[in-house]
This record gives C-alpha cells, structure tokens and sequence, in this order.
C-alpha cells in the first residue's frame, strides 16, 4: 500500500519570514506530501491553526542534531523523490547552521546556496538576486521546484487562526471594553534596515490624532516591548500579553492595522485584515507586506510619510 511522501522543514527563524513561507507548506499540503516543521519557539502557536506538526528548535547543536537523525528516521521508506534522488529536507531558512544541522543529522536537504553552505546541501539553488521579485515569490520557487510544479505565487497567504486562539482574542477585547470597531497600532520594530531605524517616528501623534476623532486604539506590546509600550502609549488599550496565535486573532478583528515595515505587518496581511504599512528609509518593495489588503505608505523621496497621508489612509478603513 502506498503512503504519502514525508519530508522535514525547516522554518525561518522571524516572523516575517515564516508568513511568506507559508503559501510552501500549504502547496506542500496539497500535493499530498506529509511533512513536519522545526522552528522556533512560537512557531508552533503561529501555525495552529492549520493542524501541521511543528517541532520547537532546541540551542544546542548536539541537541538540534539529535532533532535532525529522530525525525529523519520518520521518513523511510516514503521519502520525497527529486530527479531521481531522496530529499529529506526542504529549508526555508537560508542560514549555514540550518544546512549544517540536516547534514550532521544524516539528511539530504534541498535550499538556497547561500552564506557558504552548497556543500552541506543535497541539491542547492542559486538564491535570486534582490531585485528579481518579492520574498514570497523565493520562496515559492523553492516549494514548485521541490515538487516539480510551475505555477504562479498566490495572491493572498490564507494564514488560518486556531479557533481556540480567536476565542481567546475576542474575550480579551470584551476585556478591555472593545465592543466595536477599533484601531491597532504596531509602533514596534526591533533591527534596522539598511542602518536606518524601522520605527516610523509619528506614532504618538497619530494615536492622538486618531483619538481625538473618538477612535479605539489600541497596542498589543510583544515580549521585550512592555516597558515601551508603557512609557510612551500609558493611555491607549494595551491588549498585551497574549500567544502569537492570539495576537493573530487580535490583529484580524481590527478595522485597520498600521504598522511598521516588521512582523506583525506581515501577519496582519495573512489573515487578510486591512493593513496601512508604513515603510521609510532603508525599506524595499522586496520585503513588503503581502496580499491585497495592504496599503504602503511612504515619503515621495524614500523617507518616511508625513502623518496626514498616513491618517488619510487610516481614516478610509475607519470612516466607511
């Protein structure tokens, strides 16, 4: 009797990057190959909805090598076949220690031939260049020739929130008095692009702006973002904490969403909730939020937008 192919994944390790893989697992889905992916921590809570297997990534090598040989052993005999030959491992991450695990682990990987590490890969891919298309589309070029399929990318990431995860959201929102439509800012970003800080500078004066249109607005501050959020927004509804698969939930009730060129843009357009993203310097089409309820706001020369385009944009999803 025949059984399904079986395959390991390894996911990226920020969020950003695990969204825009997403459409990869799902056409993995569809074409019938069983796989399990190893990721990060959240990763598992992030996915929850789709009912995949996601293994959390332990720290240290021996551990993740371990990882590697046990989920391998999975696999025989229903190893997915590429030209001819078995691939254990599809990696979405394009760091050597992603490749360097699923070699010591006794793996044949299938990635990109990026920072150094052909040689650990089974089959390898030169990684397209920057200006040749977005994110997503790399990745879903890695998927369809894994599987030997040409197609277009999708145009909407479909990312399913657990309904336990949006019963959770929407209790806290009756929680915090939000019974109606509702603004979620996202002022956070962590890293920096192209030397230039992520955070749009006017979210201060747009929640005040917003605000004083008799707008709910609300945050929901991450981990390691609590004591910001409490400095600078003391006076917004802070929906904080809750699980990433949660704050999924969150972000798909909210009439609008506006947030900096960082993960939870890219969730917001996942669930295909409106999107306002606000890029400045440093900020590419490459990397932008996709899907198409995303708005991209951004200066005529590059820079930041000023804080009446951003309103304008944010007040279309608000006032309809």
């Amino acid at each position: 009797m025949s059984t399904a192919p079986r395959l390991i994944v390894r996911l990226h390790n920020w969020i950003g990057d695990v969204i825009v893989g997403l459409p990869v697992l799902q056409l993995l889905e569809s074409r019938g190959v069983a796989f399990e992916a190893v990721g990060r921590p959240w990763a598992a809570s992030l996915l929850a909805g789709h009912g995949w297997t996601v293994h959390t990534r332990p720290d240290p090598l021996r551990e993740r090598v371990r990882q590697m040989r046990e989920l391998g052993r999975r696999l025989a005999p229903d190893r997915l076949q590429v030209g001819g030959k078995p691939i254990d491992a599809l990696l979405l991450a394009t760091a050597f220690s992603a490749a360097l695990d699923a070699r010591l682990g006794g793996l044949r990987a299938l990635g990109y031939d990026t920072d150094h590490r052909r040689w650990l890969l089974a089959r390898s891919l030169p990684r397209p260049h920057p200006d040749e298309g977005h994110n997503l589309e790399e990745h879903w070029k890695l998927g369809c020739t894994l599987l030997g399929v040409s197609r277009p990318a999708p145009r909407e990431i479909g990312l399913k929130v657990a309904p336990a995860d949006q019963a959770a959201a929407d209790q806290r929102l009756r929680e915090r008095g939000i019974t109606g439509r509702f603004v979620m800012l996202c002022p956070f970003a962590t890293g920096r692009s192209s030397g230039q800080s992520k955070v749009w500078p006017q979210f201060r004066a747009l929640a005040d702006a917003l605000r004083a249109q008799g707008v709910a607005v609300a945050i929901c501050p991450g981990p390691g973002e609590t004591g910001w959020a409490q400095r600078e927004y003391p006076d917004l509804l802070d929906l904080g904490p809750v699980k990433i698969g949660q704050f999924a939930g969150l972000l798909k009730r909210a009439a609008v969403v506006i947030a900096n060129d960082t993960g939870p843009g890219h969730m917001t357009a996942a669930v295909g909730a409106p999107l306002v993203s606000v890029f400045g310097p440093g900020s590419t089409p490459r990397w932008r939020p996709w899907g198409p309820t995303v708005e991209i706001v951004q200066g005529a020369d590059g820079g930041w937008p000023a804080l009446d385009a951003v309103l304008e944009r944010a007040s279309s999803h608000i006032f309809r």
